[in-house]
């Protein structure tokens, strides 16, 4: 049996999660609950407390089906009287989980509960063993102090057993340790990193309030997107949204695993039902955090482990009978989107006494066998076949202990796998679903989200035959496709930052951001020395009187001069196809082409004008490139200088126009007329030194 499972550095210290428990002592509630040193048990096993907030809805056999063993409760005194909150713990206790009740106090408001409303709950529930903590307050700053001394004062008064529970959110100073840690036993920390921070951010998050106040018990996990950044993406002004991923949110619980946090609050339950994907993330995380929870709750705690990847941090949380490491992949753009994520032999060392230990890497539906090779005296390596983002490692000689893990991983899968299916399910879609919005081509056969199609197939086949562990394999590899078909996209896209407006950079910080760049997707014309103009003064439609689709007969809207043609007053507004037109600025696509369709109707046997003004530095000969759906004329400094009637495709540079340009402004009109389906316009001018500039019309 391994003895003194310890890194090569020397152990930290495991720090007091609030100095309550240092002033009075052990908590040692009749339910079974203690905290001691930071050490949180129930019933004499170390408890790692997984749950999220509840609304009226949830069920314990909804949680359980997650994984988690808490149930964080909000009450208010008008809404849940104690008589009824007994009876929801109760019902929770017995499938297994705890209720944390959360008396509504900080955030906007100011005024905590009264005493005697208090009280009544505390002295109706202090004894039952359903009660895990009591939270007493969320967001809290120096304006709640007050309220939150004495809200805890009410707590500690009547029930001297179970923990103290708020979150803190004032910037680290002597308020924290002076006020908030001798009356609360647990903090609850949480930042919100995506898409604007990276995980090294986050991590040093949690270093910080560990600084501050001591160790950050419990975290929140951000299930859904947060604040401005849906407003940004126009996907909404707030949650849930398509960031983060679930592969992000896996980041980001090894991420507080990594520093030390000894329970996950996913936040909230009512934004992730409705997001599969990364529902059954969340239910996968919590079954591989129960397969090691004594470690994890109660091990002695070793931060930064030195490891063979510099983007892989580790930690370790030790025990007499072995030791497990959670190892994290810190991608530096992770934030944004995750590539494939995937690490081959990544190593670490162990210290440890006698003989040499076996290592599994602890990941359903079946753990994987490690490398230990001893290094030196009294040190081994432990060598992870391949990491796929983050994983737990167990490291042990007790056979047992191992035997235990690899059954309890068979029986997880078993509960996960359909879940999992469902989730890559959603995934594929919403993937998919963003890539078409885009504009992207079919995908080839080989083609990973062609590939990932015919993973899911076989997912839903292992299902029916009731193979849980084929269907969950099939599963991730799903979301392992997924991740490779964004990563291809996002780097492709991030390549083409310089030609993206200012404005709609934006929309680069998420693959779902990318469908409002309009051509994103769509290749690049070859210039051979031409520049596309991007922005045009934009008008119509007009009739094209097209009685027959052919190019002998010219139709009369084809050379009638409607107003634009004589005069281009972009305050005017003429009668149109179908009501009154006006001007109206646009730009291109990506890749130069102005669609029409995009902003304009009725679009077919119709014309419309499109104006800009190219300057020059001098008088110079050079070569307008046209290339329009269907026909075109075009003006230059009021001069006809092109006119065809005819249908095609847009391409770029189809005609060739030779032109002069005059020293300082020159203006173009392009009269385009629609056969009908699509309507495009290409215009470019032959400036291989980049002389001329291009502008909308004033």
């Amino acid at each position: 049996m391994m003895k003194n499972c310890t890194v090569c550095c020397a152990l930290a210290a495991i720090l007091v999660v609030g100095s309550a428990a240092a002033v009075s002592g052990a908590h040692q509630p009749r339910g079974g609950v203690e905290l001691r040193d930071g050490i949180l048990t129930v019933n004499g096993k170390p408890f790692y407390p997984l749950g999220t907030w509840s609304d009226g809805q949830t069920t314990p056999e909804e949680l359980a089906r997650l994984g988690m063993n808490v149930d964080f409760r909000g009450i208010g005194p008008s809404a849940e009287g104690p008589a009824n909150l007994r009876d929801h713990v109760n019902r929770f206790a017995r499938r297994g989980i705890s209720v944390v009740p959360y008396f509504g106090f900080g955030g906007a408001g100011v005024i905590p509960w009264a005493k005697a409303d208090l009280e009544a709950y505390l002295k109706l529930l202090g004894d039952s063993p359903g009660i895990l903590a009591w939270y007493i307050g969320d967001d809290l700053s120096e304006v709640h102090l007050p309220g939150m001394r004495a809200t805890a004062d009410t707590v500690h008064g009547n029930d001297k057993m179970h923990p103290v529970v708020a979150d803190y959110i004032a910037a680290p100073g002597p308020e924290g340790k002076a006020v908030f840690r001798p009356y609360l036993d647990i903090m609850c920390q949480y930042a919100y990193p995506i898409p604007n921070e990276s995980l090294a951010q986050y991590s040093r998050f949690f270093d910080v309030q560990r600084q501050s106040v001591g160790d950050p018990m419990w975290t929140w996990v951000q299930a859904f997107m947060w604040a401005s950044t849906g407003s940004e993406l126009l996907l909404g002004a707030e949650g849930p949204g398509p960031v983060p991923e679930p592969e992000q949110v896996r980041l980001l619980t090894y991420v507080a695993l990594n520093r030390g946090v000894r329970g996950l609050l996913f936040f909230a339950i009512q934004q992730f039902r409705t997001i599969p994907e990364t529902k059954a993330e969340i239910a996968l995380l919590c079954r591989e955090i129960k397969l090691l929870e004594p470690y994890l709750a109660g091990g002695q705690l070793t931060l930064d482990i030195p490891t063979s990847d510099p983007l892989v941090q580790a930690s370790s949380f030790a025990l007499p009978k072995g030791c497990v490491v959670p190892l994290v992949l810190m991608g530096a753009n992770y934030n944004r989107w995750v590539d494939e994520a995937v690490r081959e032999k990544v190593s670490f060392t162990i210290r440890g006494d006698g003989e040499r230990p076996r290592a599994l890497l602890v990941t359903l539906p079946e753990p994987v066998e490690c490398r230990v090779l001893r290094s030196s005296q009294g040190r081994f390596r432990v060598i992870v076949p391949k990491l796929e983002m983050a994983g737990l490692v167990l490291v042990t000689s007790d056979a047992g202990e191992l035997d235990r893990v690899k059954r309890q991983a068979s029986r997880f899968a078993a509960e996960v796998a359909p879940l999992a299916v469902q989730g890559a399910t959603a995934q594929l879609r919403k993937v998919d679903g963003a890539y078409w919005t885009m504009g992207g081509e079919a995908p080839g056969a080989k083609s990973p989200l062609a590939q990932a199609v015919s993973r899911l197939e076989d997912a839903y086949t292992a299902l029916g035959k009731r193979q849980s562990a084929a269907a969950l394999l099939r599963a991730r590899e799903v979301m392992l496709l997924c991740r490779q078909a964004i990563d291809s996209t996002m780097r492709f896209a991030e390549s083409r930052r310089p030609l993206v407006p200012q404005l709609e950079q934006r929309f680069l910080q998420s693959f779902y951001g990318l469908p409002h760049i309009q051509g994103i997707l769509s290749p690049m014309p070859d210039d051979g020395g031409f520049r596309f103009l991007r922005e045009f003064a934009l008008i119509g439609p007009f009739p094209l009187e097209m009685k027959e689709e052919t190019d002998e007969i010219i139709p009369p809207g084809f050379e009638r001069p409607y107003p634009p043609e004589s005069k281009i007053d972009l305050g005017a507004t003429y009668d149109g196809m179908a009501g009154p037109v006006r001007w109206q600025f646009v730009r291109t696509r990506l890749d130069a082409d102005l669609n029409l369709l995009q902003y304009l109707a009725p679009s077919k046997n119709a014309v419309a004008y499109a104006a800009a003004v190219i300057t020059a530095p001098r008088a110079m000969e050079t070569t307008l490139g046209l290339g329009s759906n269907d026909g075109a004329r075009v003006w230059l400094n009021g001069s006809l200088i092109f006119s065809k009637h005819m249908g095609r495709t847009a391409s770029p540079n189809q005609n060739l126009i030779p032109v002069s340009l005059r020293a300082g402004a020159n203006s173009v009109l392009v009269k385009i007329e629609n056969w009908g389906a699509r309507w495009d316009l290409y215009l470019s001018v032959r400036d291989p030194d980049k002389l001329l500039s291009f502008a909308l019309p004033e």
